[in-house]
């Protein structure tokens, strides 16, 4: 006669094992989670708008038509990822190269805008949002420099971000909790089948 598995009894008789993974897996996420260096985020955002030299205002509404196409805006964009544009903003802000390099900085096209996101990630908050605004503000004056039609101005400087993107503790220790219940339920049942 086949008898059915008594899920429930099994976890109930073997609650000690369960408890012991997820303690287990608490630790290890707070060992991990610590080691992890924290990454901070700072963004500044410029507008894209027609030169304020411009006078013609057959020239204005070609420039926003220009604009519309959102090529310039992507162009502008990529600027503040470049490798020159990196050396010059570590060079503007007396950084150490070696110091610079631990820093990341793109730039990104607000969906459906003229704004330009410019994002540094780093280990410094305060540095990470002093380099976004120097980046920011070289690809503003890059921008017009190539094309005098066109001005890119701060919409929003960065400002120092109060805690990190990474590591996520928060998610860190639902994963943990997760595998932790994972493998303490399933060595609970592994044993008491072999019992």
């Amino acid at each position: 006669m086949i008898h059915e598995f008594d899920y429930m009894g099994a976890l109930r008789r073997n609650w000690p094992i369960v408890a012991v993974a997820l303690a287990l897996a608490f630790v290890a996420t707070i060992f991990i989670t610590a080691r992890q260096t924290p990454v901070y985020e700072a963004s500044a955002q410029l507008v894209a708008t027609p030169s304020p030299a411009i006078a013609d205002p057959d020239d204005v509404v070609r420039a926003l038509e220009t604009l519309e196409r959102r090529t310039i805006v992507a162009t502008f964009a990529r600027m503040a990822s470049t490798e020159e544009s990196r050396n010059a903003v570590a060079q503007s802000l007396r950084l150490d190269p070696r110091r610079a390099r631990e820093f990341r900085t793109a730039g990104s096209v607000v969906p459906n805008t003229n704004i330009i996101r410019i994002d540094t990630r780093g280990p410094d908050p305060k540095l990470a949002a002093s380099i976004a605004n120097a980046a920011a503000g070289r690809t503003a004056r890059e921008a017009e420099t190539l094309y005098r039609v066109f001005s890119l101005r701060f919409l929003a400087q960065a400002t120092p971000p109060r805690g990190p993107v990474h590591p996520d503790r928060r998610r860190n220790f639902l994963v943990g909790a997760a595998l932790g219940l994972f493998f303490g339920v399933a060595a609970a049942l592994a044993r008491e089948r072999l019992r």
